[in-house]
């Protein structure tokens, strides 16, 4: 999931309660903050922190300090991925 400037209400938050709220439950998620100025972040990772901890485990956070691009930032991503997991790309926006 790449964020930059969401304010963690509306669609971003149902982003992220729509993949964590799923039956399936064999994924990852990599939030990439992608140099937001606002919030953003902190919000995010209070998020992840309130869940339990079987789920805080699928959760991780990259925190760019300048905006990358859309590829730069898959790149990064795929850091956290093992060579057989699919990656599905999601914005913050929904």
């Amino acid at each position: 999931v790449q964020g930059y400037e969401n304010s963690f209400a509306g669609k971003f938050k149902r982003t992220l309660n729509s993949i964590v709220r799923q039956n399936y439950q064999n994924y990852k998620i990599v939030y990439i903050d992608n140099g937001s100025s606002d919030d953003s972040y902190s919000k995010v990772r209070a998020y992840r922190d309130k869940l339990t901890e079987g789920m805080k485990s699928k959760f991780r956070l990259i925190q760019n300090e300048k905006k990358n691009s859309k590829i730069m930032n898959i790149r990064e991503a795929l850091f956290y991925c093992d060579e057989t997991d699919i990656m599905v790309l999601m914005d913050g926006n929904g």
